[in-house]
């Protein structure tokens, strides 16, 4: 039967077994499989996968990028947060053996450091909790300096007869 002159079109229907192949795309795409392996996997191109899984509804991959770039970052963020705790609790317990009394060799050998980088932490400590006490730049030491004036050049006197 004509529609308005025109010859009827039929549904399009794929080749047998494509609801399947599709379906089995869609769940690779969910999966997290990019899409360029799926098309090679299948023989389409990365552009046919792209638009049978638009046309199954899917959210595009870019939405599961980012969702679980935010997921890492806010486990990176919690893992940098409880660094930074144990950090913080390292260091006062030096600095309580320092207040004992205990010398930078025995809180070395105690907390299992190096004496020089049991030293640099209690500086760090201290200075982070005093910082008036523990300058970053030494008193003694002038930043910019003026150059040395060069010497002055003997001028030769007439000596008296």
């Amino acid at each position: 039967m004509k529609k308005n002159g025109k010859k009827p079109r039929a549904k399009r229907r794929g080749r047998p077994g494509q609801a399947k192949r599709d379906a089995e795309i869609v769940r690779l795409h969910i999966e997290g499989v990019v899409h360029p392996r799926i098309a090679e996997q299948y023989g389409i191109t990365r552009e046919r996968v792209r638009q049978i899984v638009a046309m199954y509804d899917q959210v595009p991959r870019r939405t599961f990028q980012r969702k679980r770039r935010a997921e890492t970052d806010l486990r990176e963020a919690a893992e940098r947060r409880q660094r930074k705790i144990q950090r913080e609790a390292k260091l006062a317990a030096l600095a309580a053996a320092w207040k004992r009394g205990d010398s930078i060799t025995m809180i070395a050998a105690e907390f299992g450091l190096r004496t020089p980088h049991a030293a640099n932490a209690l500086i760090s400590y201290r200075r982070s909790r005093y910082p008036a006490l523990f300058p970053l730049r030494k008193p003694w030491v002038r930043g910019n300096r003026a150059p040395k004036a060069a010497p002055k050049a003997k001028t030769k006197t007439k000596s008296k007869p």
